[in-house]
């Protein structure tokens, strides 16, 4: 963010990122690849192509599980609701 003067400035003029945007952007980008998966715009097919998505994203890596219909992640992202608004505290790892 820091790197180019623009982005600052396109941020409002701060370089803080929220944690949900990466989220987003990954979750859109799922999306997408179960689109091309199931080559059609059909509800049921595209579902049915999310349990084939395998992407690296923003995020990580991301499949979904079969059994559940999570994503399969190895990283979390910490917020702590403090005062009626939440803040970043960190990103953390996970056993995957």
């Amino acid at each position: 963010m820091n790197a180019d003067a623009q982005n600052l400035t396109n941020n409002g003029g701060n370089d803080i990122v929220a944690a949900v945007s990466a989220l987003g952007y990954d979750a859109y980008m799922t999306a997408i690849e179960a689109v091309k998966l199931a080559q059609s715009a059909e509800g049921e097919a595209i579902q049915a192509a999310l349990f084939n998505v395998d992407i690296d994203a923003v995020t990580g890596r991301i499949t979904i599980n079969p059994e559940t219909g999570d994503a399969n992640k190895t990283e979390a992202y910490i917020k702590q609701a403090t005062d009626g608004a939440f803040t970043f505290v960190k990103r953390q790892s996970v056993e995957g």
